[in-house]
């Protein structure tokens, strides 16, 4: 049976300070859905169909990360953009471009 959940609209990507985030995280606070931050090679980002559920995937700008799998980026918080989709597995399944997570 299929979780997917499906976005009415786009979401604003808000960017956090990791701290921020991971306090919130940590602490069971409820999250902005769509809300990321950033750490030295990873994405956390809190789903933007406003389940609560939080998700980390590898980031790194194109040509300078060797881990696989990982996401390019386009080195902006105010615009991020992700490519390929982001997978929230049996979840959610969308883009991250221009600051919003749209609907795959």
């Amino acid at each position: 049976m299929s979780t997917y959940r499906r976005l009415a609209a786009p979401v604003r990507a808000t960017f956090m300070a990791a701290a921020d985030f991971m306090r919130a995280y940590e602490n069971d606070a409820a999250l902005l859905p769509g809300a990321f931050c950033l750490g030295d090679d990873w994405l956390r980002y809190c789903c933007p169909c406003g389940c609560g559920g939080v998700g980390k995937i590898r980031i790194g700008l194109r040509g300078k990360s060797m881990l696989r799998p990982y996401w390019e980026w386009n080195g902006l918080t105010d615009a991020i953009t992700l490519w390929p989709s982001v997978h929230h597995v049996e979840h959610w399944h969308g883009w991250l471009t221009d600051g919003y997570w749209r609907q795959a």
